[in-house]
Protein backbone atom coordinates (compact mmCIF):
# COMPACT_ATOMS: atom_id res chain seq x y z
CA UNK A 1 0.00 0.00 0.00
CA UNK A 2 1.32 3.43 -0.93
CA UNK A 3 0.95 6.02 1.79
CA UNK A 4 0.65 9.70 0.91
CA UNK A 5 1.60 12.33 3.41
CA UNK A 6 1.62 16.10 3.66
CA UNK A 7 1.58 18.14 0.46
CA UNK A 8 1.83 15.05 -1.80
CA UNK A 9 -1.42 13.67 -0.40
CA UNK A 10 -3.09 17.07 -0.69
CA UNK A 11 -1.94 17.41 -4.32
CA UNK A 12 -3.27 13.92 -5.14
CA UNK A 13 -6.61 14.73 -3.54
CA UNK A 14 -6.82 17.98 -5.47
CA UNK A 15 -5.93 16.36 -8.82
CA UNK A 16 -8.66 13.74 -8.36
CA UNK A 17 -11.19 16.28 -7.09
CA UNK A 18 -14.27 16.76 -9.27
CA UNK A 19 -15.79 20.22 -9.40
CA UNK A 20 -19.56 19.93 -9.82
CA UNK A 21 -20.95 23.22 -11.13
CA UNK A 22 -24.67 23.95 -10.73
CA UNK A 23 -26.10 27.27 -12.02
CA UNK A 24 -29.15 28.26 -9.95
CA UNK A 25 -32.05 30.45 -11.07
CA UNK A 26 -35.77 30.29 -10.15
CA UNK A 27 -35.74 26.58 -9.26
CA UNK A 28 -36.81 26.64 -5.62
CA UNK A 29 -39.09 23.63 -6.17
CA UNK A 30 -36.31 21.51 -7.71
CA UNK A 31 -33.03 22.63 -6.15
CA UNK A 32 -33.00 20.36 -3.10
CA UNK A 33 -33.75 17.28 -5.20
CA UNK A 34 -30.85 18.17 -7.49
CA UNK A 35 -28.37 18.82 -4.68
CA UNK A 36 -29.36 15.79 -2.61
CA UNK A 37 -28.82 13.57 -5.67
CA UNK A 38 -25.28 14.96 -5.89
CA UNK A 39 -24.59 14.50 -2.19
CA UNK A 40 -25.69 10.86 -2.54
CA UNK A 41 -22.91 10.08 -5.02
CA UNK A 42 -20.78 6.99 -4.46
CA UNK A 43 -17.74 9.02 -5.56
CA UNK A 44 -17.14 11.32 -2.58
CA UNK A 45 -14.17 13.46 -3.60
CA UNK A 46 -15.97 16.42 -5.11
CA UNK A 47 -16.74 20.06 -4.47
CA UNK A 48 -20.21 21.33 -5.30
CA UNK A 49 -20.34 24.91 -6.54
CA UNK A 50 -23.83 26.42 -6.44
CA UNK A 51 -23.86 29.60 -8.53
CA UNK A 52 -26.87 31.69 -7.53
CA UNK A 53 -27.48 33.78 -10.64
CA UNK A 54 -29.37 36.56 -8.84
CA UNK A 55 -32.42 34.31 -8.40
CA UNK A 56 -35.45 36.34 -7.22
CA UNK A 57 -37.10 33.46 -5.32
CA UNK A 58 -35.90 31.53 -2.25
CA UNK A 59 -32.99 29.93 -4.10
CA UNK A 60 -30.29 32.11 -2.46
CA UNK A 61 -31.51 31.10 1.01
CA UNK A 62 -31.88 27.44 0.01
CA UNK A 63 -28.30 27.45 -1.32
CA UNK A 64 -27.01 28.67 2.04
CA UNK A 65 -29.12 26.11 3.91
CA UNK A 66 -27.72 23.33 1.76
CA UNK A 67 -24.15 24.57 2.24
CA UNK A 68 -24.66 24.33 5.99
CA UNK A 69 -25.44 20.62 5.53
CA UNK A 70 -22.18 19.66 3.80
CA UNK A 71 -18.73 21.25 3.81
CA UNK A 72 -18.18 20.27 0.17
CA UNK A 73 -20.75 22.86 -0.96
CA UNK A 74 -19.66 26.36 -1.90
CA UNK A 75 -22.13 29.09 -2.81
CA UNK A 76 -21.44 31.98 -5.15
CA UNK A 77 -24.00 34.78 -5.34
CA UNK A 78 -23.79 36.90 -8.47
CA UNK A 79 -25.84 39.45 -10.38
CA UNK A 80 -28.19 37.84 -12.89
CA UNK A 81 -26.45 37.19 -16.20
CA UNK A 82 -28.05 34.01 -17.51
CA UNK A 83 -27.17 30.33 -17.57
CA UNK A 84 -23.93 30.71 -19.54
CA UNK A 85 -22.62 33.49 -17.30
CA UNK A 86 -23.37 31.39 -14.20
CA UNK A 87 -21.62 28.35 -15.70
CA UNK A 88 -18.61 30.46 -16.61
CA UNK A 89 -18.45 31.87 -13.08
CA UNK A 90 -18.47 28.36 -11.66
CA UNK A 91 -15.77 27.20 -14.07
CA UNK A 92 -13.47 30.07 -13.04
CA UNK A 93 -13.97 29.21 -9.38
CA UNK A 94 -13.47 25.45 -9.80
CA UNK A 95 -10.49 23.91 -7.99
CA UNK A 96 -10.78 20.29 -9.13
CA UNK A 97 -8.79 18.36 -11.70
CA UNK A 98 -12.08 17.54 -13.44
CA UNK A 99 -15.28 19.47 -14.09
CA UNK A 100 -18.91 18.52 -14.63
CA UNK A 101 -22.08 20.58 -15.04
CA UNK A 102 -25.54 19.75 -13.73
CA UNK A 103 -28.59 21.92 -14.33
CA UNK A 104 -30.40 22.80 -11.11
CA UNK A 105 -33.79 21.38 -12.12
CA UNK A 106 -32.23 18.06 -13.14
CA UNK A 107 -30.79 15.28 -10.98
CA UNK A 108 -28.33 12.42 -11.27
CA UNK A 109 -28.13 8.74 -10.39
CA UNK A 110 -25.84 7.67 -7.50
CA UNK A 111 -23.13 6.25 -9.82
CA UNK A 112 -23.03 9.34 -12.05
CA UNK A 113 -19.67 10.73 -10.90
CA UNK A 114 -18.05 7.35 -10.33
CA UNK A 115 -18.99 6.09 -13.80
CA UNK A 116 -17.76 9.25 -15.50
CA UNK A 117 -14.51 9.28 -13.54
CA UNK A 118 -13.63 5.59 -13.90
CA UNK A 119 -14.37 5.60 -17.64
CA UNK A 120 -12.19 8.66 -18.17
CA UNK A 121 -9.27 7.31 -16.14
CA UNK A 122 -9.34 3.74 -17.46
CA UNK A 123 -9.38 4.92 -21.07
CA UNK A 124 -6.97 7.84 -20.69
CA UNK A 125 -9.68 10.15 -22.07
CA UNK A 126 -10.16 13.90 -21.78
CA UNK A 127 -13.97 13.80 -21.88
CA UNK A 128 -16.27 11.16 -20.38
CA UNK A 129 -19.96 11.00 -21.34
CA UNK A 130 -22.96 9.15 -19.88
CA UNK A 131 -26.43 8.81 -21.32
CA UNK A 132 -29.48 10.67 -20.09
CA UNK A 133 -33.18 10.00 -19.76
CA UNK A 134 -36.06 12.46 -19.89
CA UNK A 135 -38.20 12.80 -16.78
CA UNK A 136 -41.56 14.51 -17.29
CA UNK A 137 -42.90 16.80 -14.62
CA UNK A 138 -46.18 15.58 -13.17
CA UNK A 139 -45.80 12.06 -14.53
CA UNK A 140 -44.72 8.93 -12.75
CA UNK A 141 -41.17 8.10 -13.84
CA UNK A 142 -41.00 5.31 -16.40
CA UNK A 143 -39.05 2.23 -15.42
CA UNK A 144 -35.89 2.07 -17.44
CA UNK A 145 -32.76 -0.05 -17.27
CA UNK A 146 -29.82 1.90 -15.88
CA UNK A 147 -27.42 0.72 -18.58
CA UNK A 148 -24.12 -1.01 -17.97
CA UNK A 149 -21.48 1.27 -16.49
CA UNK A 150 -18.70 -0.87 -17.96
CA UNK A 151 -20.09 -0.88 -21.51
CA UNK A 152 -18.08 1.82 -23.20
CA UNK A 153 -17.19 3.20 -26.60
CA UNK A 154 -13.88 5.02 -26.95
CA UNK A 155 -13.66 7.58 -29.75
CA UNK A 156 -11.05 10.00 -30.96
CA UNK A 157 -12.07 13.61 -30.48
CA UNK A 158 -12.61 13.88 -34.23
CA UNK A 159 -14.89 10.84 -34.31
CA UNK A 160 -16.87 12.27 -31.39
CA UNK A 161 -17.48 15.43 -33.45
CA UNK A 162 -18.53 13.26 -36.39
CA UNK A 163 -21.03 11.41 -34.22
CA UNK A 164 -22.39 14.67 -32.83
CA UNK A 165 -22.94 16.04 -36.36
CA UNK A 166 -24.50 12.87 -37.78
CA UNK A 167 -26.76 11.70 -34.96
CA UNK A 168 -29.49 13.55 -33.07
CA UNK A 169 -28.39 12.54 -29.58
CA UNK A 170 -29.08 15.07 -26.86
CA UNK A 171 -26.53 13.56 -24.48
CA UNK A 172 -23.71 14.14 -26.98
CA UNK A 173 -24.41 17.86 -27.35
CA UNK A 174 -25.29 19.16 -23.90
CA UNK A 175 -22.81 20.68 -21.46
CA UNK A 176 -24.17 18.40 -18.73
CA UNK A 177 -23.76 14.62 -18.54
CA UNK A 178 -20.01 14.86 -19.05
CA UNK A 179 -16.77 14.95 -17.12
CA UNK A 180 -14.05 17.19 -18.54
CA UNK A 181 -10.34 17.14 -17.84
CA UNK A 182 -9.16 20.46 -16.44
CA UNK A 183 -6.82 20.92 -19.40
CA UNK A 184 -9.93 21.62 -21.52
CA UNK A 185 -11.25 24.26 -19.12
CA UNK A 186 -10.11 27.09 -21.38
CA UNK A 187 -12.63 25.93 -24.00
CA UNK A 188 -15.46 25.63 -21.46
CA UNK A 189 -16.61 29.20 -21.90
CA UNK A 190 -20.27 29.45 -22.89
CA UNK A 191 -21.59 32.40 -24.93
CA UNK A 192 -23.80 34.60 -22.80
CA UNK A 193 -27.37 35.45 -23.72
CA UNK A 194 -27.78 32.49 -26.12
CA UNK A 195 -30.28 29.65 -26.16
CA UNK A 196 -28.75 26.19 -26.70
CA UNK A 197 -25.39 27.60 -25.67
CA UNK A 198 -23.87 24.10 -25.70
CA UNK A 199 -24.09 24.03 -29.52
CA UNK A 200 -21.37 26.68 -29.70
CA UNK A 201 -18.94 24.84 -27.44
CA UNK A 202 -19.23 21.04 -27.23
CA UNK A 203 -17.93 20.14 -30.70
CA UNK A 204 -14.87 22.37 -30.14
CA UNK A 205 -14.17 20.62 -26.84
CA UNK A 206 -14.42 17.20 -28.50
CA UNK A 207 -12.13 18.27 -31.33
CA UNK A 208 -9.47 19.35 -28.82
CA UNK A 209 -9.78 16.10 -26.84
CA UNK A 210 -7.42 13.21 -27.41
CA UNK A 211 -10.09 10.66 -26.52
CA UNK A 212 -13.78 10.79 -25.68
CA UNK A 213 -15.35 7.82 -23.86
CA UNK A 214 -19.10 7.10 -23.99
CA UNK A 215 -20.66 4.91 -21.28
CA UNK A 216 -23.98 3.15 -21.69
CA UNK A 217 -24.87 4.06 -18.10
CA UNK A 218 -28.00 6.25 -17.97
CA UNK A 219 -26.85 8.54 -15.19
CA UNK A 220 -28.47 11.90 -15.87
CA UNK A 221 -32.16 12.72 -15.31
CA UNK A 222 -33.21 15.51 -17.69
CA UNK A 223 -36.39 17.15 -16.38
CA UNK A 224 -38.96 18.25 -18.95
CA UNK A 225 -40.87 21.14 -17.41
CA UNK A 226 -44.12 22.51 -18.78
CA UNK A 227 -43.64 25.98 -20.20
CA UNK A 228 -39.86 25.61 -20.48
CA UNK A 229 -38.43 28.08 -23.01
CA UNK A 230 -36.45 25.21 -24.56
CA UNK A 231 -39.66 23.45 -25.58
CA UNK A 232 -41.76 26.41 -26.69
CA UNK A 233 -40.89 27.28 -30.29
CA UNK A 234 -40.60 31.00 -30.97
CA UNK A 235 -38.49 33.28 -33.11
CA UNK A 236 -35.93 33.31 -30.29
CA UNK A 237 -35.34 29.59 -30.85
CA UNK A 238 -33.91 30.49 -34.25
CA UNK A 239 -30.94 32.14 -32.57
CA UNK A 240 -29.28 28.73 -32.32
CA UNK A 241 -28.85 28.81 -36.10
CA UNK A 242 -25.93 31.13 -35.44
CA UNK A 243 -24.06 28.21 -33.86
CA UNK A 244 -24.90 25.92 -36.79
CA UNK A 245 -23.70 28.57 -39.25
CA UNK A 246 -20.45 29.00 -37.34
CA UNK A 247 -19.54 25.31 -37.21
CA UNK A 248 -18.67 24.69 -40.90
CA UNK A 249 -16.24 27.62 -41.01
CA UNK A 250 -14.69 26.61 -37.69
CA UNK A 251 -14.16 23.03 -38.84
CA UNK A 252 -12.79 24.15 -42.20
CA UNK A 253 -10.29 26.37 -40.38
CA UNK A 254 -9.30 23.36 -38.26
CA UNK A 255 -8.39 21.45 -41.45
CA UNK A 256 -11.36 19.04 -41.24
CA UNK A 257 -13.09 19.10 -44.66
CA UNK A 258 -15.18 15.97 -43.99
CA UNK A 259 -16.49 17.41 -40.72
CA UNK A 260 -17.11 20.69 -42.52
CA UNK A 261 -19.34 18.88 -45.03
CA UNK A 262 -21.24 17.14 -42.25
CA UNK A 263 -21.73 20.47 -40.48
CA UNK A 264 -23.16 22.01 -43.66
CA UNK A 265 -25.50 19.04 -44.07
CA UNK A 266 -26.66 19.48 -40.49
CA UNK A 267 -27.28 23.22 -41.07
CA UNK A 268 -29.50 22.41 -44.06
CA UNK A 269 -31.35 19.78 -42.06
CA UNK A 270 -31.98 22.20 -39.18
CA UNK A 271 -33.13 24.96 -41.57
CA UNK A 272 -35.66 22.55 -43.10
CA UNK A 273 -36.82 21.45 -39.67
CA UNK A 274 -37.17 25.02 -38.37
CA UNK A 275 -39.09 26.01 -41.48
CA UNK A 276 -41.73 23.40 -40.62
CA UNK A 277 -41.71 24.27 -36.91
CA UNK A 278 -42.13 27.98 -37.71
CA UNK A 279 -45.58 27.58 -39.25
CA UNK A 280 -47.07 29.65 -36.42
CA UNK A 281 -44.61 32.51 -36.93
CA UNK A 282 -44.80 35.44 -39.34
CA UNK A 283 -44.62 34.42 -43.05
CA UNK A 284 -41.59 36.68 -43.46
CA UNK A 285 -39.68 34.58 -40.90
CA UNK A 286 -40.42 31.37 -42.78
CA UNK A 287 -39.48 33.00 -46.07
CA UNK A 288 -36.16 34.08 -44.63
CA UNK A 289 -35.45 30.51 -43.47
CA UNK A 290 -36.32 29.12 -46.89
CA UNK A 291 -34.20 31.70 -48.71
CA UNK A 292 -31.23 30.90 -46.48
CA UNK A 293 -31.68 27.18 -47.10
CA UNK A 294 -31.76 27.70 -50.88
CA UNK A 295 -28.64 29.85 -50.73
CA UNK A 296 -26.71 27.32 -48.63
CA UNK A 297 -27.96 24.41 -50.75
CA UNK A 298 -26.94 26.06 -54.01
CA UNK A 299 -23.54 27.05 -52.64
CA UNK A 300 -22.74 23.63 -51.14
CA UNK A 301 -24.52 21.18 -53.44
CA UNK A 302 -21.36 19.63 -54.87
CA UNK A 303 -19.62 19.71 -51.48
CA UNK A 304 -22.45 17.67 -49.98
CA UNK A 305 -22.67 15.02 -52.68
CA UNK A 306 -20.50 12.44 -50.90
CA UNK A 307 -22.09 12.79 -47.45
CA UNK A 308 -25.80 12.57 -48.27
CA UNK A 309 -27.89 9.41 -48.36
CA UNK A 310 -30.40 8.79 -51.15
CA UNK A 311 -33.23 9.78 -48.80
CA UNK A 312 -31.45 13.05 -47.95
CA UNK A 313 -30.96 13.85 -51.63
CA UNK A 314 -34.67 13.28 -52.23
CA UNK A 315 -35.53 15.44 -49.23
CA UNK A 316 -33.35 18.28 -50.51
CA UNK A 317 -34.77 18.04 -54.03
CA UNK A 318 -38.35 18.07 -52.73
CA UNK A 319 -37.71 20.99 -50.40
CA UNK A 320 -36.12 22.96 -53.24
CA UNK A 321 -39.26 22.51 -55.34
CA UNK A 322 -41.97 22.53 -52.67
CA UNK A 323 -41.60 22.75 -48.87
CA UNK A 324 -45.14 21.38 -48.62
CA UNK A 325 -44.17 18.26 -50.56
CA UNK A 326 -41.11 17.90 -48.34
CA UNK A 327 -43.32 18.09 -45.23
CA UNK A 328 -45.44 15.23 -46.54
CA UNK A 329 -42.31 13.22 -47.40
CA UNK A 330 -40.91 13.78 -43.92
CA UNK A 331 -44.08 12.45 -42.30
CA UNK A 332 -43.93 9.33 -44.46
CA UNK A 333 -40.26 8.63 -43.71
CA UNK A 334 -40.15 9.70 -40.06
Amino acid sequence: MVRHTGDNHQNLQQSELISVIVPVYKVENYLKTCVHSILAQTYKNFELILVDDGSPDRCPEICEELAAEDSRIRVIHRKNGGLSAARNTGTKSAEGGYLTYIDSDDSVEPLYLQTLYEALKKNDADVSVVRSREVYEGRSPEKQAAGAADERLVLTGRDAVKRLLEMDETFMITAWGKLYSRKLAGLLHYPEGKLHEDEYVTYKVYLAAGRVVLSDYIGYRYLQREGSIVHEFSEKNLEVLEAFREAPACLAAAGEPELQRLAVKRLLRILRYDYLKAETLEPAVRRKLYDEWRSEYKKNRLLLYSVRTSAEKIADALFAVSPKAYGAFRKLTK
